[in-house]
């Protein structure tokens, strides 16, 4: 949602509004005027008037529909140079339509499919609230883009200018052209480039432009070449034919467009909806830095979708909010949406009074507008970067320029899109799938153990490998996963863990077969937890998924398998009494153990019987003889988690004793066990009669939970050292 501005400015009067969309509405004109001869050109330039009309309707309706719309206020949006420059490489492809078809109905065609499209794409970004993944384009590839636009700019402005098609291959024909029709506006645009970057004022821009026109005048008053001579020698836009020029095409004229002119062109249909997309979200997240208000990227994209469909409908060109009208009505102290309507009605007027009077506007100004456009993208993208940039990233943005001038625009933006994936790729391998790497030794399930097996599990727990995978697994990261596990398939288990991976590409399970492959022929078994469901899909039709690949839930169930295989294949054989041989290990004393053995009680409990509920009184502690208990949380809601597996030779209940609060858990029995059950008088009377053996028992139990904070420790280190 937007912050609104607390400024006193916001009760200050509509005229303020006024008169800021009456500036910015004259700013906007002219960028029409310059976009509609840098799109109308060379081979089109008789349809200039009816092109004209069309753009200038396109800036009424994208600036009425956003204005009313936006989050923003005030703003201003128009027709865009950055998708004008593409839109002007399908007009120059335009003499190129098949004989007896009309060539500007299907100009037009080809504005308003590429328009409806782009509003269409808008509209579906934001509908799935996808506005943030134009934040995920590298910046050199942006760069790279406003770079090779920035030079189709001046290559455009060149071409209106002196009135031949001018590209990197024909500079030299500007030799031959009169200089004055091309030289002032060049300088100018050089000096606007220097003056913008200098002086940061709001009305820089529009002041430089207004002295342009009247020393144009004045120049040719005082030279005596007039407005007659001037117009001979290409010195001015028009003549113009008096009159409207809209709609540019009426519906009939939709049976003579060359539509297989349409489908040659859908590449730079692709690449103008890719530049407008990112041009867009750019334009908003500037203004609202220079603003200083909160933007929804999404719900601008859906405002400029409908905007953009509308004005395709009307046949206009696509658009969106531009950043530098929209600074100059809020810097002129526009605070409501009405600056933005004035802006479009501003772009109206020459519709309503005629177009003949826009024919006196001097082209160098134009052409300076256009070439200060193209400049100051060059400059930022280039010469900035070079402070800013790595070296490598730098590069990239060269090499994209460089295709677009010497190969095309599309091919630049294909060619950055290619090597933005392959850098994604490769900066993405580097990172790695494996999250961390850890074995059974320091690493254990929440099943508690006793001090002997659990010595057991530190001495051959590097035979349980796990590493613990993160993020999309794809054929690069995969195959490098692949490599560790071969380094390890002397070990009896490898554990993966999926609990952290988003996806699993394709090409990825290829892989997973082969590990299943180690797997088998070294004896190694290969165990998957936490599989999210459509990885475990992929894996099971690919074949990664067989009878000898072992899949858990969870990490702790998967480690706990391990263990218990583990223990089962290098264990000792189990004592008689796996209590009194836990205790043997901490009190040496035969006679001193039996003597302690003899305060307990024996419980016999069957499998699924709770030992105690969460809540009821901490009464006695368990040390279990035989069997497998369970601790588990009510979480709420029917849902429940477990917390720990406690087998022989371990303590239970100790917690709530010590601390002389009510249990915490409940623990039920998953099998028939057998438990030997401390009182709490029991322990008493021992601590009064004979507090040798008390003090022999909690050293006992101090060991016994000493070991368990040790094994938990060393995990908690190798897994965040």
């Amino acid at each position: 949602m937007v912050r609104r501005l607390s400024s006193p400015r916001d009760s200050r009067s509509p005229f303020v509004d006024v008169f800021a969309g009456l500036i910015a509405g004259g700013f906007v004109l002219s960028f029409t005027l310059s976009l509609a001869a840098l799109i109308f050109s060379g081979q089109v330039l008789q349809y200039l008037s009816s092109g004209l009309g069309a753009l200038l309707v396109s800036s009424a309706l994208l600036g009425l529909v956003i204005s009313l719309r936006t989050s923003f206020r005030p703003i201003t949006a128009a027709a865009q140079d950055n998708t004008g420059v593409v839109l002007a490489i399908i007009a120059a492809d335009i003499q190129q339509a098949a004989p007896g078809k009309d060539v500007f109905a299907t100009l037009i065609a080809a504005l308003a499919a590429t328009t409806l499209i782009t509003g269409l794409v808008f509209y579906l970004l934001g509908r799935f609230r996808l506005g943030k993944l134009v934040r995920f384009m590298p910046y050199p590839v942006v760069g790279g883009f406003l770079a090779g636009t920035g030079w189709l700019l001046i290559q455009g402005s060149l071409s209106v200018m002196s009135g031949e098609a001018v590209d990197v291959r024909h500079l030299g024909v500007l030799g031959s052209v009169d200089a004055l029709r091309w030289v002032p506006g060049a300088v100018l645009g050089i000096a606007l480039t220097i003056a913008m970057r200098r002086i940061k004022h709001h009305l820089t821009l529009p002041i430089i432009l207004g002295s342009a026109f009247v020393v144009f005048f004045v120049a040719i008053a005082v030279t005596g070449l007039g407005i007659a001579g001037a117009g001979e020698r290409g010195l001015l836009l028009g003549p113009f034919p008096a009159g409207g020029s809209w709609p540019p095409i009426r519906p009939g004229d939709l049976l003579d467009v060359d539509f297989s002119f349409l489908s040659r062109n859908v590449g730079n249909i692709f690449a103008c909806v890719l530049l407008a997309v990112i041009g867009a979200l750019l334009n908003a997240s500037g203004y609202e830095l220079a603003t200083e208000q909160d933007v929804d990227q999404d719900r601008e994209l859906r405002v400029h979708g409908v905007a953009n469909l509308v004005t395709g409908l009307a046949g206009g060109a696509p658009g969106w909010l531009m950043l530098g009208g929209s600074m100059l009505s809020f810097r002129l102290g526009a605070r409501r949406r009405l600056a933005g309507v004035i802006v479009a009605c501003v772009c109206l007027l020459p519709l309503v009074l005629g177009t003949g009077v826009l024919g006196y506007f001097p082209k160098p100004v134009l052409g300076a507008l256009l070439f200060f456009l193209g400049l100051s993208f060059i400059v930022e993208n280039v010469y900035d970067s070079w402070f800013r940039l790595p070296r490598g990233e730098y590069a990239l943005v060269l090499v994209i320029l460089a295709v677009v001038v010497g190969v095309g625009f599309l091919e630049g933006v294909a060619f950055g899109i290619v090597v933005s994936s392959i850098l994604f790729a490769l900066n993405y391998a580097r990172v790695g799938v494996v999250r961390h790497e850890i074995t059974a030794a320091l690493l254990r399930s929440k099943a508690s153990r006793s001090l002997s097996d659990e010595a057991t599990l530190r001495e051959h727990g590097g035979k349980v490998r796990v590493f613990q995978l993160q993020g999309y697994v794809f054929f690069g990261t995969a195959h490098g996963l692949l490599q560790k596990v071969k380094e390890h398939e002397a070990a009896a288990f490898v554990v993966l863990d999926f609990r952290h991976v988003t996806g699993l590409d394709a090409s990825a399970v290829v892989s997973f077969v082969r590990m299943g492959k180690v797997g088998r022929a070294s004896g190694m078994v290969v165990v998957l937890t936490d599989l999210p469901a459509e990885v475990a899909r992929q894996l099971e039709r690919g074949g990664g998924l067989d009878g000898s690949t072992k899949v858990f839930p969870d990490l702790d169930r998967g480690l706990e398998h391990c263990e218990r295989a583990l223990l089962a294949a290098v264990a000792a054989p189990a004592p008689e009494s796996q209590v009194r041989s836990a205790l043997d290990r901490i009190v040496p004393d035969s006679a001193l153990v039996s003597r302690l053995l003899g305060y307990f009680e024996t419980v016999e409990i069957q499998a699924g019987t709770d030992v105690f509920r969460a809540g009821d009184p901490s009464d006695a502690m368990f040390l279990i003889e035989s069997g497998e208990v369970e601790a588990w949380i009510d979480l709420g809601n029917g849902r429940s988690r477990r917390l720990r597996v406690m087998g022989p030779g371990t303590v239970l209940g100790e917690a709530g004793i010590y601390l002389g609060a009510p249990r915490s858990a409940a623990v039920r029995a998953t099998v028939a066990s057998v438990l030997l059950r401390l009182p709490v008088t029991a322990l008493d009377r021992m601590t009064a009669e004979a507090p040798e053996l008390s003090a022999a028992f909690h050293r006992f139990v101090a060991a016994t939970l000493a070991d368990r904070i040790v094994t938990t420790t060393s995990a908690t280190q190798v897994v965040f050292h």
